[in-house]
């Protein structure tokens, strides 16, 4: 309706409202003469309101004014959201046209924007986080915050902003790594590039979401204060206070009893009071638990339902709230919103007068975002060429290099190259729902990839998943051996039309004739009963759920459907096989979901010809129904694999006696999207397999229903199609074999593995990290076929989080982790395979040795406190769930975060040494097979001239500023990326503290050969201090305090900064000692000095009132003296001491002899006993420390006394010890 019209009905209304209160003089005159509009606002909202900046006083006056004009029901329509979209999007508000508001479309992340049309499927946030990288955390956001915005949207859902607890966990692919202060330092940055683009950013899931809970499992996460504010707010926090977020998403869980929807504290003091956030809260959907308003919740979704008017109606009825109170919350939530759309430019058309907004009489039925699909996708089109390198870019960055024995890669110019696996040989970009599909025409696969760049490349797939069409000469149209005689020649010849004939999409081509397409030989099995019989229309199929990230879809559901001027079930023609596809263009799969060659050019701008086509049209009214006998070739294990998309499809399998052996369910349509960033089809269908043992010559009844989507569906425009595959027990056996002979021949295997997203399982037993066992014998036979004949084996990795290895690691040659690397993964693999780029990616996340050595599954115990709770899903209904506990009176699950704030990596440092884990059980060292911030260079680089100076920034009490220079040693250009510790620091009982925490870190450019650099890092107060849950403050952790720099997280690498002097002894609240670069400066010193890996001991179990006014130095031998405060010279000489050890937070005796130097090993003192001194052998940090108690030394046992009499730590000889064992002459125990 235009607007002309509708603004003459708008004013008749408004008169035929007024007129019984008009002369009719006046009246007459009204209707003659309408007054002007002061404000008449547009359909599409213009780029000048987007752009026009209003200033904080501006702003305010703005949403007050809106408050004075707004209705109760135009308020009450920001507070929950209109349903989920369509278009592709979760969810919209449709505003407020009359007084100049747009609509908002909300769409999913954060691995791209879950859409329509093809948008940029990005690696996902884990690899992001690998490149440890904060301008590739812009551009990141920028792809989603450039594309949200060209299609309509205006509210990116997701910045994830969760931190990675537990390898286990399926939404660990969208955290970014398991360190507060690496996501702290990311978190912003990716806020401001969707938020620089007029999208505002939503950060999720707030907070402490790091299980898979979803509204039917209700689980109640257990986590420490300390833990919540040192380790799951700090990314939240960072996003908001330097990266000024306009939304906030509650969590499904509950935080110690109290849903996330409903948590107070969370949403209203911390948030608000502590971080001063100034934007919205939103719910996840289906997660608001209860009435919430004034517990901080601003918007409900999907729909408003717990916070709706008349909600809280009933509420000031029942005397639960006052009238008074409702007005205020209501207008609390709505200024939150308008702040939010304020500060993204969505109040731009909004004028005001006298306090009060000013109205369109006459207003748009809704103000749009864009003008339509056609300015949708040129808008897409205008940023794609960036995006697309951005997503290449962060792929190259994150990639991380493992494992590189005799430097297996790069690989060189000269050697043969085999690409071995389903992931080599076509790309799976990505995994998981809340994502964009990608665009599937930029995807290159690995292999393709390789074949471009290196030349010398073969291909095996090994372990097939998409298999080739099932041909006809296996499928009949009945069961029996009468076959001919149920279709007659002439019947089947007129009614005949293979699938390589259908080439325009429509329903009026089933009963064609085209007989120059069908070859002698198909034509003489469908006279003899081969093929598939083709029905019209489609029975209704019930379908299944797919769960995944908390919520269910549909999957296989179809609805019965008739197809126009057709009976259900009336025959419709003879099928040669099922292959219904987009065709092919120049001679390669057509990836454009669409047949039509006008729409190719229309949508995507390429001037096409299409051959081969053989879909369905979106709106052609298909709706089919095929039925097949396939006769098994052979006795053994069948892959049976559908392909669909563009459609309702689903299918089943029976004996023909009705025994199901299974069934094909194709997703339906999520958000009006259909598709998927996994591995696909040749033309991007979804693939839904059936495995199962068929018996040789036996049949098997297929039956497959499939309808076409319509307009009323989706704005979706795809085709229909359907394809019918299978993997033989033969083509299995040779495709495997093919992999093994390429091996044999071929100087380097690659072999291509993956892993999809995994939880804890039911049993500690059954939860497993590790890939799948069939890719494991094959990783495993690889290379022993590889190495038997004198090659090489690379395996590249595609997966979420971490996989345990521990089956293979030793038998290949090197490793390449590549997560899931997003629509330009597969061109990023080759370059860093080859050298075309240095890997530079560190990871993220520590990777366990095994399974069961994880916080969750490393006792028994322990793995029985880590309960989800069972999946009841609440009801979606039109008005949204009432309430979380709808349909589920269970009372959930419960998740203990025991380890406090030892997450990740410090849980391995702390494991057998911290006392809150060795109450858990935990009592011996854990090593992990891969540490937090680890990752190989095709060169070195080293680390020399650390100076550290006092200098708080702005606002801080302390700080300090590290410098020191990078080198490039090696013989290749690389970039690298340095990174800074903190040793423990002394903290009071019942304070937790980590052995060793990321306080600081720098990514260089490429450095070339050689080339040096020198950078300066910042460590920050925060950094430098703790929670403390009794004062309710951030607290300074004073006192000395290790500084390391080095190349990760490892024992090595820490040992090896002692070793190069690449470490600072702080005194933290002290800066006069850290003057002049640093006093306390520890250069040289032994691998086993005493500031090795495993120095720090829980404070409690130790003493710490030994003399502190000196400082301990070593020399260039490792040798240590524990100097003057003044530096003159060592404070003891010839005598024994009791000095604290800031190295394992602990004081103990040490003798020193007469040149000052610390003594070690056995020691005889001149009334001739005997002491032992720590030498150093263990490596904990304890050197020349002297023993007592029980002694294992060089394989024998010795008691030293623990008393302190005067002859503390003397050997006991020749007698009995306190607990009653003897011991000889020389102190030896006796047996």
């Amino acid at each position: 309706m235009k607007k002309a019209v509708k603004r003459m009905i708008g004013i008749s209304l408004s008169l035929a409202m007024s007129i019984g209160n008009l002369p009719a003089a006046d009246t007459i005159a009204a209707l003659a003469t309408p007054q002007a509009s002061p404000v008449d606002f547009p359909e599409v909202y213009p780029q000048e309101a987007l752009e026009k900046e209003l200033g904080d006083e501006e702003l305010s006056e703005t949403i007050d004014a809106l408050l004075n004009t707004m209705t109760e029901d135009e308020k009450f329509s920001f507070l929950g959201g209109q349903g989920t979209g369509k278009e592709g999007n979760a969810g919209f508000l449709n505003g407020v046209p009359r007084l100049g508001i747009p609509q908002t479309k909300m769409y999913d992340g954060p691995a791209g924007v879950l859409s329509l049309h093809e948008t940029t499927n990005p690696p996902q946030e884990q690899m992001l986080a690998a490149t440890w990288d904060k301008s590739l955390a812009y551009k990141y956001g920028k792809i989603h915050g450039s594309e949200n915005r060209a299609i309509g949207g205006n509210m990116q859902l997701g910045a994830q902003l969760d931190i990675l607890r537990s390898p286990y966990f399926g939404r660990g692919k969208d955290q970014m790594g398991e360190d507060p202060y690496l996501l702290s330092q990311l978190a912003p940055e990716l806020v401001k590039g969707i938020q620089d683009q007029h999208v505002m950013a939503v950060g999720k899931h707030y907070a402490a979401f790091a299980i898979n809970a979803s509204p039917g499992t209700k689980t109640d996460v257990k986590v420490s204060e300390q833990a919540l504010r040192e380790t799951y707010l700090p990314g939240f926090e960072a996003a908001v206070t330097k990266g000024s977020i306009l939304g906030m998403m509650s969590a499904y869980n509950k935080i110690n009893g109290v849903f996330a929807s409903a948590h107070s504290e969370l949403q209203n003091d911390i948030l608000r009071k502590d971080w001063g956030f100034q934007g919205f809260t939103i719910t996840d959907w289906g997660g608001n638990d209860g009435m919430t308003l004034r517990k901080g919740t601003d918007i409900e979704m999907p729909s408003l339902s717990n916070n709706s008017k008349e909600s809280l109606e009933k509420a000031v009825r029942q005397g639960k709230i006052s009238s008074t109170e409702t007005k205020k919350l209501v207008n609390d939530a709505l200024a939150h919103i308008l702040t939010a759309y304020g500060k993204a430019g969505y109040l731009g058309l909004v004028e005001i007068e006298d306090g009060k907004a000013l109205a369109d009489p006459t207003p748009p039925e809704v103000i749009r975002l864009y003008q339509d699909e056609d300015e949708a996708r040129a808008n897409l089109e205008a940023v794609r060429e960036e995006n697309n390198a951005f997503s290449q870019e962060i792929a190259e960055k994150g990639g991380v290099l493992l494992k590189n024995e005799d430097n297996t890669l790069p690989l060189t110019d000269d050697i043969s190259v085999a690409v071995i696996g389903r992931n080599g040989m076509h790309l799976q970009s990505g995994i998981g729902g809340e994502a964009s599909n990608g665009t599937r025409s930029e995807m290159v696969s690995p292999y393709a990839a390789l074949e471009e760049i290196h030349g010398n490349v073969t291909g095996a797939i090994g372990l097939d998943a998409l298999g080739s069409i099932i041909p006809i000469q296996y499928l009949y149209t009945a069961s029996s051996s009468e076959i001919g005689q149920k279709a007659s020649d002439s019947n089947t010849r007129k009614k005949a039309s293979s699938s390589n004939i259908m080439k325009k999409a429509t329903p009026s081509d089933i009963d064609s004739e085209d007989d120059e397409d069908i070859s002698p030989e198909t034509d003489a099995l469908l006279k003899a009963g081969h093929g598939v019989t083709r029905t019209y229309g489609a029975e209704s199929a019930v379908g299944g759920m797919d769960f995944f990230q908390g919520q269910g879809h549909a999957s296989g559901e179809v609805k019965k459907t008739l197809m126009e001027g057709h009976e259900l079930g009336e025959y419709a023609g003879t099928d040669a096989e099922i292959n219904f596809t987009t065709g092919s263009i120049d001679g390669k799969p057509n990836r454009y979901y669409v047949s039509d060659p006008e729409k190719i050019e229309k949508y995507f701008g390429e001037n096409v010809s299409v051959a081969d086509a053989s879909s369905f049209a979106k709106d052609s009214g298909a709706a089919y129904t095929w039925t097949t006998y396939l006769q098994a070739p052979e006795t053994g294990e069948y892959s049976l694999i559908l392909g669909g998309i563009g459609g309702s499809i689903s299918g089943s399998v029976k004996t023909l006696r009705g025994k199901d052996i299974g069934s094909f369910s194709i997703s339906n349509l999520n958000q009006g999207t259909q598709g998927t960033n996994e591995v696909t089809g040749e033309t991007g269908t979804l693939l839904s397999s059936i495995t199962a043992k068929l018996e040789k010559d036996q049949f098997y009844k297929v039956e497959l229903r499939g309808v076409a989507f319509t307009s009323k569906d989706t704005g979706m425009d795809k085709d229909m199609q359907l394809t019918l595959s299978w993997i033989t027990p033969s083509q299995k056996e040779k495709d495997y074999q093919d992999a093994l002979d390429a091996a044999e021949s071929c100087d380097v295997s690659i072999v291509f593995a993956y892993r999809k997203s995994v939880d804890l399982g039911k049993t500690r037993a059954a939860s497993s990290l590790a890939l799948d066992k069939t890719q494991e014998k094959l990783i495993r036979d690889v290379a022993k076929k590889a190495h038997d004949n004198g090659n090489k084996v690379v395996v590249v990795l595609n997966n979420p989080t971490a996989v345990t290895m521990k089956n293979w690691i030793n038998k290949v040659d090197a490793v390449l982790e590549m997560y899931y690397p997003g629509q330009r993964g597969g061109i990023a693999t080759a370059r860093l395979l080859t050298g075309e780029i240095n890997p530079s990616g560190k990871l993220a996340f520590t990777i366990p040795a095994d399974d069961n050595e994880t916080a969750d599954t490393i006792t028994e115990e322990i793995f029985k406190t880590q309960e989800v709770g069972e999946m009841v899903m609440p009801n979606f209904g039109a008005g949204g769930p009432p309430s979380m506990d709808e349909g589920n009176d269970k009372s959930g699950g419960s998740y203990d975060y025991y380890e406090g704030i030892l997450n990740g990596y410090k849980w391995y440092d702390a494991s057998g040494i911290d006392e809150t884990l060795v109450s858990k059980g935990i009592t011996q060292k854990v090593k992990p097979l891969y540490d937090f911030g680890y990752g190989l260079s095709y060169t070195s680089f080293a680390y020399s001239d650390l100076s550290v100076k006092a200098a708080p920034e702005d606002g801080e009490e302390t700080g300090y500023d590290a410098s020191f220079t990078i080198t490039n040693t090696g013989e290749t250009p690389g970039a690298d990326v340095a990174q800074l510790y903190l040793g423990k620091a002394v903290v009071p009982d019942g304070v937790q503290m980590a052995q060793y925490a990321l306080a600081g870190f720098f990514r260089t450019e490429e450095l070339q050969p050689g080339e040096s650099t020198e950078v300066t890092v910042h460590l920050d107060q925060r950094s430098l201090s703790y929670w403390d849950s009794e004062t309710d403050r951030w607290t300074i952790a004073k006192g000395e305090r290790i500084l390391y720099v080095a190349h990760s997280s490892s024992d090595e690498d820490l040992e090896e900064a002692v070793s190069n002097g690449m470490t600072k002894l702080l005194s933290v609240g002290n800066d006069k000692a850290n003057e002049n670069g640093g006093s306390k400066h520890h250069n040289g010193g032994s691998g086993h000095s005493m500031s090795g890996r495993r120095a720090v001991r829980s404070i409690s179990s130790g003493t710490g009132n030994g003399d502190r006014s000196g400082s301990w130095s070593p020399n260039a031998d490792g040798r240590w003296t524990f100097m003057k405060e003044d530096g003159s010279g060592p404070k003891y000489r010839g005598e024994w001491a009791f000095v604290y050890n800031p190295y394992v937070n602990e004081s103990g005796w040490f003798r020193f002899n007469e040149e000052g130097w610390m003594a070690t090993g056995w020691f005889r003192d001149a009334d001739g006993r005997w002491y032992f001194l720590d030498d150093g052998s263990s490596k904990d940090g304890k050197q020349g420390t002297m023993y007592t108690g029980w002694k294992l030394i060089d394989g024998k046992y010795y008691y030293f006394n623990a008393v302190s009499d005067g002859t503390k730590g003397a050997l006991l000889q020749n007698t009995t010890t306190p607990d009653g064992y003897k011991v000889d002459a020389s102190g030896v125990w006796i047996p």
